[in-house]
């Protein structure tokens, strides 16, 4: 089952990617085909998710999943071959000879990184603490800033772009893996919540309506309402950690452990890189803005914990990178792919719905008030303040 699917995500993610560069101008390059292969593992958890509050989530419903969820590709596809190609965002020039020095500096950032996954997995400890920085090595934190630095430096070498892209992520999972890899369990009651309802979905049972002890908490009417919303928002990410556990024959414990931190490492800095793209910045300019991503301290709590609000972030992003693709360059078509997009979110976490239909609405506003393409500092103020 994992060869079947890991080749099912590269083959019909192929299709995603090629049907959004048809359609928002995705450059057709390695990491763009990632971007394509979360699109389809986040529509496949999304009708998994919408599955499982009906029916048990076995062989036969989860075959019909993977079946549904590639004719949604292969008719995209179809669907794109007649609309005209919209317009790719150039990365700009890239000047061609690496000086020694440059070589130099990246074989000292591998070291770097390498040493700091060392010290972190010599730290891991199976005890009770109350911070993993208990048991974490305190050389960690220097070799970490000191990598950053070094990472940072190289982005304003002539290193290629895929190169320093896939540098950014070594070095985003080398910052989430600090919970990970220092802990043989989880940290935080949430995730042992979550848990406990995917191992029911993965065993194929019903899932157990929320009750307070001692209360008529579920038999009000406000009681049902919180336990309905609280599926409806977690109903992808459980789908998504049982699928997972089911290709890699793994606990849902392990699964919960590494979930985020590794789709969160890969993803996350092509998101910011390409986003930078949209907004009309250069190569170095757009990387750089990838590389403050490792800087605030929510983003990487939030790709270093497994929960549906991190998870439903990413899947926000990639629809605002959509939404800014489309300011660029707007086409009918888009509007139904967005839609699409916009309502499967409600079977995410609820506030990221919300985001969506807010930023896009504003953002086709914007677009109204222009005469061609939107302003993008206008742009950018308001999804900082979204």
């Amino acid at each position: 089952f994992l060869i079947f699917f890991i080749l099912y995500l590269l083959v019909v993610g192929r299709l995603a990617q090629l049907a959004l560069r048809r359609l928002f101008g995705l450059a057709d390059n390695f990491f763009n085909l990632i971007l394509g292969v979360f699109a389809v593992f986040v529509s496949l958890t999304s009708l998994a998710g919408v599955a499982i509050l009906f029916l048990p989530l076995n062989f036969w419903v989860l075959a019909i999943v993977f079946v549904l969820n590639t004719v949604i590709y292969i008719l995209l596809r179809r669907w794109t071959l007649n609309i005209k190609e919209a317009l790719v965002v150039s990365e700009g020039l890239l000047e061609d000879g690496v000086s020694y020095k440059e070589k130099f500096v990246t074989i000292v950032f591998l070291i770097l990184v390498g040493y700091g996954f060392y010290l972190l997995y010599s730290s891991s400890t199976g005890k009770s603490i109350l911070s993993p920085w208990q048991t974490i090595d305190p050389q960690y934190i220097f070799i970490f800033f000191l990598s950053l630095i070094t990472l940072g430096s190289l982005i304003f070498t002539k290193l290629k772009t895929s190169t320093i892209v896939f540098f950014l992520i070594l070095q985003t999972f080398l910052l989430h893996s600090y919970l990970p890899l220092t802990h043989k369990l989880i940290y935080g009651a949430d995730g042992w919540r979550h848990i406990a309802n995917e191992q029911r979905v993965l065993e194929g049972k019903e899932f157990l309506q929320a009750e307070l002890s001692g209360t008529a908490y579920i038999n009000s009417t406000t009681g049902i309402l919180k336990s309905t919303v609280g599926q409806l928002s977690y109903s992808n990410f459980w789908a998504a950690n049982v699928i997972l556990a089911k290709a890699f024959k793994s606990e849902l414990l392990s699964v919960t452990r590494w979930f985020l931190p590794i789709l969160w490492s890969v993803v996350f800095p092509i998101l910011l890189y390409e986003i930078a793209l949209a907004f009309g910045w250069g190569r170095r300019r757009s990387l750089f803005f990838a590389w403050l991503g490792l800087l605030p301290f929510a983003w990487a709590s939030a790709g270093s914990f497994s929960l549906p609000v991190n998870f439903g972030l990413l899947i926000w992003l990639f629809l605002v990178l959509l939404i800014l693709k489309r300011a660029i360059f707007p086409i009918k078509e888009q509007k139904l792919v967005l839609a699409i997009a916009g309502v499967s979110l409600f079977f995410g976490y609820s506030l990221y719905f919300i985001l969506f239909w807010v930023v896009w609405g504003i953002i086709e506003f914007l677009s109204l008030q222009s005469a061609k393409y939107i302003n993008l500092k206008k742009l950018i103020s308001v999804l900082s303040v979204a």
